[in-house]
């Protein structure tokens, strides 16, 4: 087993990056995520909201790997977030379908107001990374773990692309209610 783990502030407030982290896809930077369905959505008595859902993603493996494996392009993994507003909290934990057999990547991200500025938010990432009857086990567990660094960066600016993608949509709607409290 290959453990990964980083973490990463980003420069925004903890509410605004759970929005953006409910809207992280479709993005520029993960173009393989074709679908996301919500299978289960509940909220506690607490205030918490879990939701499960459901991700699929196309690869293009080659035919070579197809052959050893038997593989369409359609990956599938799930993922079940919890939110808990009143403490400042987003947990949410992914783990492939899809290859089970062979692979297992368990990610987990929780997102908290950093401990020393409240404007900034924490987010703290692992990813437990398992191969079973397969050759060649520790290269390809490191070879996954650096897809998953690699991807982790593509996620942080996923994130930023949101968060201003959220930014200018207040900002366009903050115009059209200043226009039409002016007629």
């Amino acid at each position: 087993m290959k453990i990964w783990q980083s973490q990463h502030v980003f420069d925004h407030p903890w509410s605004t990056i759970t929005q953006a982290a409910w809207r992280k896809y479709p993005n520029p930077n993960s173009q393989n995520i074709v679908a996301i369905d919500v299978i289960d959505r509940e909220v506690a008595p607490d205030g918490a909201l879990t939701t499960h859902r459901v991700f699929t993603t196309k690869w293009a493996f080659p035919k070579w790997v197809k052959s050893i494996i038997n593989i369409s392009d359609y990956c599938y993994s799930t993922e079940k977030s919890v939110v808990h507003p009143a403490a400042q909290s987003m947990v949410l934990e992914s783990q492939n379908v899809s290859l089970g057999k062979f692979i297992s990547v368990v990610e987990r991200l929780e997102y908290t107001p950093h401990p020393s500025d409240p404007s900034k938010t924490l987010l703290t990432q692992e990813a437990q990374i398992s191969i079973n009857g397969l050759p060649l086990v520790g290269k390809l567990e490191e070879a996954m773990s650096n897809t998953i660094a690699a991807n982790a960066s593509k996620g942080r600016q996923a994130m930023e692309w949101v968060v201003k993608k959220i930014t200018m949509e207040a900002a366009d709607l903050g115009r059209s209610l200043h226009s039409m409290e002016e007629i």
